[in-house]
């Protein structure tokens, strides 16, 4: 198979990751915080270990301050659902995945909150004066993508803070496609929530995501349960990050595949791995761009870009040229709306959507020269 669906799940996973799963489950293998042996203290110890590296990343200096999850989703949906009030406003980005649109959707049909959507333009523009128009009194939080799971650009969003901070408004964050490979200093752009995912820029298997909360007070919880962070007499989940957001077992087999896929990209570097991951983005998307009939959607500019490409042909619907291309040679791509209608709606590709490539650390230009190779028999078939 020539996987170029990375923007979903990395594939396939660095060694790395079995290597770190198996050493937890054979080396310590319990579950941290249930216990006073030594076992799981050393559980603790290394849950912890791998926080650190997550903080590491966006240049946190509290490490606690984030949480492990289950996903991006599960992060998001942690923010959104006890961090917004009753009559609360909230603006979203078009860049939005439905991780943020459909807990939206839900508390706007409760009557619980009003929800506006801003646009990116397809260079990652945001236009301050249509933000300025969208704030209003009740406005408490705003959300952006920092890089669109469709067109594969990098959201400006850097430029809005001044304003938001100016009116006292939180900013939440998505990094699922920009985890590691985007530097980010969370800290010095003063975001308050980050929310991000270990299974795609990471490396690292799926079941784990992370959130990060500046100031964990603001926000109920989501779950509660078993944890550390006080006494199992108590009524109560703690108050106390991350025990907070980590209610029952939390996924230390995914976590220690993180660290695995932590350890991977670090051997390779994330800058080295952007780097060459952008340059087989670069070489798709100009022998997409010498091909009749192709539609390519998004900047052509790749300084602000992250290693996907969207694309549609005229006549063809975008599952027909999934299927296609893997029947008849094995390209693994992924057509559809990507659970991001608003954005699609924004560029004009809704509802059948439009077809994407998204490449990994481990794609070759050979591999895009095989997938031209098939479009182009494809092309010529439907002439």
């Amino acid at each position: 198979m020539i996987y170029f669906d990375h923007a979903t799940t990395c594939y396939p996973k660095p060694k790395e990751v079995v290597e770190e799963i198996n050493y937890y489950l054979q080396n310590i293998g319990v579950s941290p915080g249930r216990g006073s042996y030594a076992a799981q203290e050393r559980a603790i110890e290394y849950i912890d270990e791998v926080r650190v590296e997550i903080a590491d990343l966006f240049h946190i200096t509290t490490p606690f301050n984030i949480a492990f999850t289950h996903n991006a989703t599960h992060s998001l949906n942690i923010v959104l659902k006890g961090f917004l009030k009753e009559n609360d406003h909230v603006i979203a980005c078009s860049f939005s995945h439905n991780a943020v649109i459909r807990p939206l959707n839900m508390l706007k049909q409760k009557s619980k909150i009003e929800c506006d959507f801003l646009s990116v333009d397809v260079n990652g523009n945001i236009n301050l004066i249509e933000l300025q128009n969208c704030i209003r009194p009740e406005t408490t939080l705003v959300i952006f993508n920092h890089a669109s799971n469709v067109i594969g650009v990098r959201s400006q969003f850097e430029k809005t803070l001044s304003l938001l901070k100016s009116k006292g408004i939180a900013v939440l964050l998505d990094v699922s496609q920009t985890a590691g490979i985007v530097p980010l200093n969370a800290e010095a752009l003063g975001i308050d929530f980050l929310a991000g995912t270990g299974h795609k820029t990471l490396l690292g298997p799926p079941g784990v995501g992370f959130l990060y909360v500046k100031d964990s007070d603001l926000v109920d919880t989501l779950l509660e349960g078993g944890s550390l962070g006080n006494a199992s007499s108590s009524l109560n989940q703690p108050k106390i990050m991350p025990a907070k957001f980590e209610a029952g077992t939390i996924n230390y087999v995914s976590i220690a595949g993180l660290r695995g896929g932590l350890a991977a990209a670090k051997n390779q570097s994330f800058e080295k791995i952007m780097k060459d991951c952008l340059h087989i983005t670069s070489y798709a998307w100009d022998n997409l761009a010498s091909l009749s009939g192709i539609q390519l959607w998004g900047s052509s500019d790749f300084t602000l870009k992250v290693p996907i490409i969207s694309f549609s042909i005229q006549g063809i619907l975008p599952h027909v040229v999934a299927q296609y291309l893997d029947t008849e040679g094995g390209v693994a791509v992924r057509s559809g709306l990507h659970c991001a209608p608003v954005c699609h709606k924004y560029l004009g590709t809704y509802p059948t959507g439009t077809i994407r490539l998204s490449f990994g650390h481990n794609n070759t230009e050979e591999e895009v020269d095989t997938f031209i190779n098939i479009l182009s028999k494809l092309l010529s078939e439907e002439k």
